[in-house]
């Protein structure tokens, strides 16, 4: 999956299965403004929050993902 993220949440902390763990939730997006919510787990929160602060541009942030699982999360895929 190969986007550009046009918009993100901040990280927050919940419970999965009795553990804390950090999600982000971000929008793909490609260049037909097909859109894809995608959740971040654990440490790709962190890298993507440290990128994001250490590149404040204004040039959009463009993500590959591959390997990823599509599930529900919170009621939505």
């Amino acid at each position: 999956v190969i986007g550009h993220v046009p918009e993100k949440d901040n990280i927050k902390e919940i419970i999965k299965n009795g553990k804390r763990t950090k999600v982000m939730d971000i929008m793909l997006q490609d260049l037909e403004y097909n859109s894809l919510h995608c959740t971040l787990w654990e440490e790709y929160t962190e890298e993507m929050q440290k990128h994001l602060d250490q590149h404040d541009c204004p040039n959009p942030v463009v993500v590959v993902i591959q390997l990823c699982k599509l599930k529900k999360y919170l009621g939505t895929l």
